[in-house]
């Protein structure tokens, strides 16, 4: 609708993407009429410039930029980060090494008419397998990250007392400031970053981090395949 108003009244619409590492247009733009696109995108890094350059083919103008907030986080850049957007040294104890766990909205039966995440999560949150990994790994800091939504939204009050409960009865889980500071300033410091078929594990990348997607739907083949490659 917002880029339709544009159009019609000749203002310049430009659209900066929502993530990054689109293999091919998301939202079924690619089907949309050229009215209800924007004129310009601005795309944060070339697989998604690629990926949505066929509507370039009908005159939507694509530009590749610097990562606006990612780019803070770069080594050369790290001396000017806030020292409130840090993770504070006291709760990273005495661990060998520290693993994000970034969760997502949408594996709690609240991902509206989609119905590809429906039921594979019992609590919500993760495998239960995950959790008797963290029992295991105890030398491990587990990091667990809340959606923005999940924080945000009343509708998840029940799914954050549920992962504070989790969180209580290990002392090598940390979730407050794993999931209110920057997403960088926490992944940066670890290992790996483990989800179910989240866009952080781009973010991850960005800062030299693995990440492991645990989702059945984005496996080869599988419903969300091509999201990862």
């Amino acid at each position: 609708l917002l880029s339709s108003a544009a159009h019609n009244l000749g203002v310049l619409n430009v659209e900066i993407l929502h993530g990054v590492g689109y293999v091919e247009p998301q939202w079924g733009w690619e089907h949309k009429p050229l009215m209800s696109l924007p004129k310009a995108i601005l795309s944060l890094d070339k697989i998604s410039s690629v990926g949505f350059s066929v509507l370039a083919q009908r005159g939507v103008t694509i530009k590749t930029i610097p990562h606006p907030f990612l780019s803070k986080y770069l080594p050369r850049n790290r001396h000017l980060i806030p020292k409130e957007w840090l993770f504070s040294d006291r709760s990273r104890r005495k661990c060998k090494k520290l693993i994000l766990v970034s969760l997502q909205w949408g594996y709690a039966g609240d991902h509206g008419g989609n119905v590809q995440f429906a039921n594979i999560l019992e609590n919500g949150l993760f495998f239960p397998q995950v959790e008797e990994v963290i029992q295991r790994k105890r030398d491990v800091l587990w990091l667990f990250r809340l959606h923005p939504v999940q924080l945000r939204d009343r509708l998840y009050q029940e799914l954050v007392h549920s992962l504070e409960d989790i969180v209580s009865r290990h002392e090598n889980c940390e979730w407050r400031q794993a999931s209110y500071l920057p997403y960088p300033s926490v992944a940066m410091l670890c290992s790996g970053n483990i989800g179910m078929s989240s866009q952080s594990c781009y973010d991850a990348a960005a800062l030299g981090v693995s990440a492991l997607m645990l989702c059945p739907t984005v496996q080869p083949g599988k419903v969300h395949g091509a999201w990862f490659l």
